[in-house]
């Protein structure tokens, strides 16, 4: 651990410093750190050469661009948390099925329920068919106004989201069958 610096010794500190300029980037980085909690720097007329000088630059856009980011992203929870408030579980949702999940005559939405919420805010969805094996956010389902589906009523069965779609449609899933007997 590195000593308090005192301005009075601003002097030694500055001879000091050109001896470890070129040495261990964190031993540098802590250092300048010290003097300048300490005011030190103000003192002292320190010239760095060119490298270390953007050493420097590099790591406090950094830090300050980690801090911004982390900044934003609780700033984004904080949105997504009014617009999308949680669902309690036993809830009846809707989830959109995907355009290359489904035939051309299929439903564009599944029925589901809630059976479980992980810790990381996503939600276990159960359908008629079974539990879908994907897990879901807030923002992927819908709630629906009313009860369509019991957790009772979900087999324990693991199935896709596209076998889901595909057993509920009223076709044959994304293919459609045709006749090719020849007719005279």
């Amino acid at each position: 651990m590195m000593k308090e610096l005192a301005p009075s010794n601003a002097a030694s500190v500055h001879k000091k410093l050109q001896r470890v300029i070129h040495v261990n980037m964190d031993v540098q980085s802590r250092l300048f750190a010290l003097l300048l909690k300490n005011h030190v720097m103000k003192d002292l007329d320190l010239v760095f050469c060119l490298l270390c000088s953007k050493k420097y630059k590099v790591h406090d856009n950094r830090q300050s661009a980690k801090k911004n980011l982390q900044q934003q992203a609780e700033k984004m929870m904080k949105s997504s948390e009014k617009k999308f408030a949680p669902v309690p579980i036993g809830t009846s949702v809707r989830i959109a099925v995907p355009e290359v999940d489904r035939g051309r005559g299929d439903a564009r939405n599944i029925i589901g329920v809630v059976l479980a919420k992980s810790d990381d805010e996503l939600y276990q969805i159960g359908t008629k068919n079974g539990i879908l094996k994907q897990s879901y956010s807030r923002s992927q389902i819908n709630v629906c106004p009313r009860a369509l589906l019991d957790a009772e009523d979900v087999p324990s069965t693991e199935i896709a989201l596209r076998s889901v779609a595909s057993l509920q449609s009223s076709g044959t899933g994304q293919g459609f069958k045709k006749c090719h007997c020849k007719k005279n």
